[in-house]
């Protein structure tokens, strides 16, 4: 256990040396809840609808959460309808600003 602790320990201190970048994941009609990203072992709790600061690891996994999202469109050929799919976040959120570590 202890050693856990010691990889986690290490695993916050190399994300702590990142480039923040500040962030907010808005809530939909489905989801609510706080978005949980895990980097190296490290729990990131995230809370929607407010501006918070995340390293550029926390970033790489929400851009990296992908799903396949469907739609009808209308055929380009013929009549009726298609099911188009369409790679999509799993957690879209908007960049506020991003700044360097102290330090740099």
């Amino acid at each position: 256990m202890a050693e856990l602790s010691q990889i986690e320990r290490k695993a916050k201190e190399a994300l702590e040396k990142q480039q923040k970048v500040r962030i907010m994941i808005p809530s939909s009609e489905k989801e609510r809840d706080a978005v949980q990203v895990g980097v190296n072992g490290y729990v990131f709790n995230i809370p929607r609808d407010i501006e918070v600061e995340v390293p550029e690891a926390v970033i790489e996994v929400l851009n990296n959460a992908k799903i396949t999202s469907y739609t009808l469109k209308p055929r380009t050929e013929g009549e009726g309808n298609e099911m188009v799919a369409q790679e999509v976040r799993r957690i879209p959120y908007q960049t506020v600003s991003a700044k360097k570590p102290e330090g740099r």
